[in-house]
C-alpha cells in the first residue's frame, strides 16, 4: 500500500515537472500538434525532468553508501 502511494506521488510530480515553468505548455496544445509546445516539451522540459529524476535517485543511492562505508547503526 505504501509503495502504491510513493509510485502515484512519483508519477504526479513528474507529470507536474513536465508542465511547469516559464513558457506555458498544456496537454491540449500538445495534442493539437502546436509545434512551439512539442518544441519546449520535447527540447527543455522532458530532458529537464529526467535529469532531476536520475539525479534525485543517484544521490539516495551515494547517501546509502556513504552510511554503509561510515557504518551507522541507525541505518542497519
Amino acid at each position: 500500500m505504501r509503495k502504491l502511494f510513493f509510485l502515484i506521488a512519483f508519477l504526479i510530480l513528474s507529470y507536474l515537472s513536465l508542465f511547469t515553468g516559464v513558457g506555458s505548455v498544456s496537454v491540449i496544445d500538445i495534442l493539437h500538434d502546436a509545434p512551439q509546445a512539442k518544441l519546449l516539451l520535447f527540447a527543455t522540459r522532458i530532458p529537464r525532468t529526467i535529469s532531476l529524476l536520475l539525479s534525485g535517485g543517484i544521490l539516495s543511492v551515494s547517501g546509502l553508501l556513504m552510511q554503509n562505508l561510515v557504518q551507522n547503526k541507525f541505518v542497519a
